[in-house]
């Protein structure tokens, strides 16, 4: 029986690249690849987990959460340091201002038998300009 993959996105393409036997497991068997229990790959773990908490700090800043309050719950020297560069970025925090402000956005097209999928961090616009 053929195995059908019909969604592509930025995580499984990354796998595909990094470790073609991974994606074959993850996405074409449906199988959980284990994880490599080593210094590296807990530390790499432990690095995504920051980035996506941080992700949802962001987003909380953009739907209206005072940045004081969400500096307080930065506690790891990683997330200190990035909501720092983040509340020091001038220039992006002032796509606050701007209409169509939407974070966290997840959009999909046809892509042959396939179907792409893509999600943004954030997206605002300013009359005929976007910003992603």
């Amino acid at each position: 029986m053929p195995i059908e993959l019909t969604t592509l996105s930025q995580s499984s393409l990354q796998d595909y690249n990094d470790c073609p036997r991974r994606f074959e497991l993850r996405y074409l068997q449906h199988l959980a690849y284990p994880a490599i229990e080593t210094e590296p790959a807990l530390e790499n773990e432990k690095h995504q987990r920051e980035g996506e908490y941080f992700h949802r700090l962001v987003q909380q800043y953009f739907i209206g959460i005072p940045e004081g309050q969400l500096a307080k719950t930065a506690n790891t020297d990683n997330l200190k340091r990035w909501w720092e560069n983040f509340s020091n970025a001038k220039d992006l925090t002032g796509l606050k201002d701007l209409s169509g402000l939407r974070t966290e956005v997840t959009l999909s097209a046809p892509l042959g038998p396939f179907r792409l999928i893509a999600k943004y961090d954030l997206i605002a616009t300013n009359g005929n300009k976007f910003y992603i």
